[in-house]
């Protein structure tokens, strides 16, 4: 499922009211998608009930352009990601959250009011959330996430996934960790549980790791890091 505002098609308007419940669906990219076109505006949109399975993202939210993703909410959904071949966007991640110009000279929308609630996910990667700035990625909950991370196929894991933009590197060598978060703000997560299958490679790394963050809530959190007796489950800068 791809939701996208694009230029070539200005005339429609926003993407609006919309529900998608009790489906399955399999994707090399994600399976559900906000974006990347956005040049109008995503709200009001409920996703429910629905299974993610083989695929390279579970649920993405990519902006590049001009318009905003609000008042959206994904519940009662189980993933299951896996990694592919680099020309796919995504490296696995069950849940994919970025909002980076896509040009030097792009007008860029904001993420906010959004909800993830009753999700159960195993993947071959963590939750991935980078904003621009931190007022383009704001008021974002995750309640009730449960995550196993486990290694599962041969392809290169260890790397962060932020294309399509000129403005910042788009493949990012960067150990993996349970959740990735950096330039947002009042961002909560809410009876969140993170743990690591039995195929543990030297990249995976925390249970939560955040930057240049603002208003960040952990409440009931539980998890520890891959190698407990070396790094950190929590780390924040």
């Amino acid at each position: 499922i791809c939701l996208k505002t694009t230029s070539e098609f200005n005339h429609y308007g926003p993407s609006e009211n919309i529900t998608v419940t009790n489906c399955t669906l399999q994707s090399t990219s994600a399976a559900i998608k906000i974006g990347t076109e956005s040049n109008h505006d995503f709200r009001n949109i409920i996703v429910s009930n629905c299974t993610v399975r083989e695929s390279n993202r579970g649920i993405a939210l990519q902006i590049r352009d001009g318009g905003n993703v609000e008042n959206v909410i994904f519940s009662n959904i189980a993933i299951q990601t896996r990694l592919f071949h680099d020309n796919w966007w995504g490296k696995g991640e069950p849940i994919h959250i970025s909002c980076i110009p896509r040009h030097g000279d792009s007008k860029l929308g904001v993420i906010s009011n959004v909800l993830f609630s009753n999700i159960i996910a195993k993947a071959e990667s963590g939750i991935y959330l980078f904003g621009h700035q931190k007022d383009n990625i704001t008021n974002v909950t995750f309640d009730t996430v449960a995550l196993t991370i486990n290694k599962c196929t041969s392809y290169k894991g260890g790397i962060h996934d932020r294309r399509p933009s000129e403005l910042v590197e788009g493949l990012v060598d960067h150990p993996t960790s349970g959740i990735y978060c950096a330039h947002a703000q009042d961002i909560t997560f809410r009876n969140t549980r993170i743990r690591w299958g039995e195929n543990i490679p030297d990249y995976f790394a925390h249970a939560f790791e955040s930057h240049d963050m603002g208003g960040l809530e952990l409440d009931n959190f539980s998890g520890r890091s891959a190698f407990p007796d070396q790094i950190k489950a929590i780390v924040n800068s």
